[in-house]
């Protein structure tokens, strides 16, 4: 079973979310925007984005470039690109690169996540709602999930000139991905899987609870 299925079964089966498609509101017009779940008696409302590879075709193409040099060591598969290029001479300088093109790809996913699930929470009404975005990586190795994680914690303080949030229907951000795996203390190896929310979101806790209750699930 692929990833995204089981990241959906998560969802659906664990935690008995609800399909917003077949909710009377988005049944009658299948083209408005929507996010993908609602759990919890419609208290959080969840949006699957899975990485493709060809929304990253900026990323993979610096890394490709970087790997053809000579100074490029061995990359085994589940290698964490951050790892290596600690110890990379050019580290800094691959991954500014690297940062610039990881904004502009994760972002446009955020901005789309943010409105499907901004549009949800009007129609439903549930507007003080937990906007939850799960991302899923299960093929795009050079997504690296400590420099996605980087990535998605400065969007989701982003700000407009106004001062305002430029994502605000966002609380919580989950990665999966079995593109790299950990070893935990005991041994084991398992997903890689973090999570995100504003360090200053006065529902701080309650969102680290949610956190926490989805990556033990």
């Amino acid at each position: 079973m692929r990833l995204v299925d089981l990241v959906h079964h998560l969802f659906v089966s664990t935690f008995g979310g609800e399909d917003i498609d077949n909710l009377p509101e988005f049944m009658s017009d299948p083209t408005r925007k929507r996010a993908d779940f609602l759990l919890f008696d419609g208290s959080v409302v969840v949006e699957m984005k899975e990485f493709v590879a060809d929304r990253i075709e900026k990323i993979r193409k610096i890394i490709d470039f970087h790997r053809r040099l000579s100074d490029w060591p061995p990359m085994p598969d589940g290698t964490w690109l951050q790892d290596l290029l600690a110890a990379h001479p050019r580290g800094a300088e691959i991954n500014a690169e690297l940062r610039d093109a990881n904004t502009q790809s994760v972002e446009k996913t955020i901005r789309d996540a943010n409105g499907q699930i901004r549009a949800t929470k009007v129609a439903v009404g549930r507007e003080q709602a937990v906007g939850l975005l799960a991302l899923v990586n299960e093929r795009v190795d050079v997504l690296d999930p400590i420099v996605i994680a980087g990535t998605v914690h400065h969007l989701l303080r982003k700000r407009n000139p106004s001062g305002s949030l430029r994502y605000p229907s966002i609380d919580l951000v989950v990665i999966f991905t079995t593109a790299h795996f950990v070893v935990g203390v005991d041994g084991v190896t398992r997903l890689a899987i973090l999570s995100m929310c504003r360090h200053d979101d006065p529902r701080g806790d309650e969102l680290k609870a949610l956190a926490h209750r989805v990556m033990e699930a």
